[in-house]
């Protein structure tokens, strides 16, 4: 700015100073020229400034025109035309500042785009599972992360040459395709498949499919991820078998007569039932529903409680107890039933489940009681023949038994005495011979 001052008063400085006039014209030229040179600093300053420094740049250059158009031009209107310089240069310089800005914005939008799609594609590239964009037209894949592009795969992929290696998208019910139903259903779609990778391995994956929409609300491309599935298939197929195994034992429980219970401490109770087999609702005359809300401690008759309750206790807190023991329920009926018991401690949800073995034993304890009544019954018998036994002191004549305080007394009486025995009098062949043959001779005597 001040260079394009001196220059514009160079010829008043020669004048006012004194100097020799110089030898180029261009100093005594038309001023209007060297107001030009102004547009220099004016350009720079919107440049450099903006709008505010072309702005203030032109108002400065104004009141560098002033004492010229005053004071020295010796022309009519003098003001005019460093007004409409001004005026001119006013205009250009803010439209240059409102170009640069405009160049400026457009730099930093361009910027910040290249920075989202920069964060974009980091972020899609650090997830671990394939994240494509799909054309719902050609199925074309348009965007794709590092877990998809791996090698040096075709601008023109297919979805389904990538994931399938086929030449015609996916149908049927056993591999349903995503893009199908999402433009059916204008809605979001999880489906299964089995897909395969780089080395033509299968893997069982989770596609979860979101549409993307134009501003008519028609679908355009489509969001598709897959998360591999394949460990946890083969556990749910673990988990089927291990299910399958363990119904196959509860079953065989059942028809052995073992009943299966698995009992739990929570905020309903201590020992509550969080599962229980058909064979236990036989036992107990209480259905599957009622023993799920119940506590071992209902059933339990009110004499074994107390123990049982802390021998439960003590196994959920760790204590290694033996496991096999007897007890005694109380069926929905009121009976009471007497029952083996074997349990076991197992994890179940996180949290320690006793497992519980439970057989019904009221035959065998049937069976034991005929077998302790009959061995008593046995042991009277003994007993009563032990008192029998030795030498007998008996009547040659009569038959009459002597007892050991001397008194003679009948063998009905004796034996009577000692024993549960009862006597009913009969007469044997021989004796009823003979007696008829006695009464016989009488009565022809007589």
């Amino acid at each position: 700015m001040m260079a394009c001052s001196v220059f514009y008063y160079f010829d008043t400085i020669i004048d006012f100073m004194g100097w020799p006039n110089p030898q180029w014209g261009i100093f005594y030229t038309v001023h209007d020229l060297h107001r030009l040179l102004f547009l220099i600093p004016v350009f720079y300053a919107a440049r450099a400034f903006r709008l505010r420094g072309a702005i203030v740049t032109a108002l400065i250059t104004m009141l560098v025109f002033l004492p010229r158009a005053i004071f020295i031009a010796p022309y009519p209107d003098a003001l005019l035309r460093p007004i409409i310089f001004f005026i001119s240069l006013g205009i250009m310089g803010v439209l240059i500042a409102l170009q640069f800005d405009a160049i400026e914005d457009r730099k930093v939008k361009e910027q910040l785009i290249r920075e989202s799609k920069e964060f974009l594609v980091s972020v899609l590239d650090s997830l671990s599972y394939p994240f494509y964009v799909l054309d719902v037209n050609d199925y074309r894949i348009k965007l794709m992360n590092q877990a998809v592009n791996k090698g040096n795969l075709s601008e023109n992929l297919t979805c389904y040459a990538l994931t399938h290696h086929r030449e015609e998208p996916c149908i049927g019910p056993g591999h349903p395709c995503p893009l199908k139903e999402i433009q059916k259903t204008k809605k979001p779609v999880v489906t299964e498949h089995i897909h395969y990778d780089e080395h033509g391995s299968a893997r069982h994956v989770e596609v979860h499919g979101y549409p993307i929409f134009d501003s008519e609300g028609s679908v355009i491309q489509m969001i598709e991820y897959c998360l591999d599935i394949t460990e946890r298939k083969r556990a749910e197929e673990a988990l089927h078998e291990s299910e399958e195994r363990y119904r196959a034992l509860v079953n065989l429980g059942a028809q052995t007569g073992e009943a299966v219970v698995m009992l739990q401490d929570d905020e309903r109770g201590v020992g509550m039932h969080v599962f229980a087999s058909e064979a236990w609702s036989h036992v107990t005359g209480y259905s599957t529903e009622e023993l799920l809300n119940m506590s071992m401690a209902d059933l339990i008759h009110p004499r074994d409680r107390e123990a049982a309750v802390e021998r439960h206790n003590r196994r959920i807190r760790g204590e290694e107890l033996p496991g096999f023991y007897e007890s005694n329920i109380i069926r929905k009926d009121g009976t009471e039933v007497p029952v083996e018991v074997t349990y076991a401690f197992s994890n179940y949800k996180g949290q320690r489940v006793n497992v519980g073995f439970i057989r019904d034993i009221t035959e065998r304890k049937q069976a034991e009681e005929k077998r302790i009544q009959l061995i008593q019954e046995l042991q009277e018998t003994l007993k009563e023949v032990r008192t029998l036994s030795g030498l007998l002191p008996i009547c040659a004549w009569c038959k009459k038994l002597r007892d050991d305080e001397g008194y003679w007394k009948s063998v009905e009486q004796y034996i009577g005495e000692r024993t549960k025995a009862k006597f009913t009098h009969g007469m044997c062949p021989e004796c009823q011979s003979k007696f008829l043959s006695e009464r016989n001779s009488n009565t022809k005597v007589s």
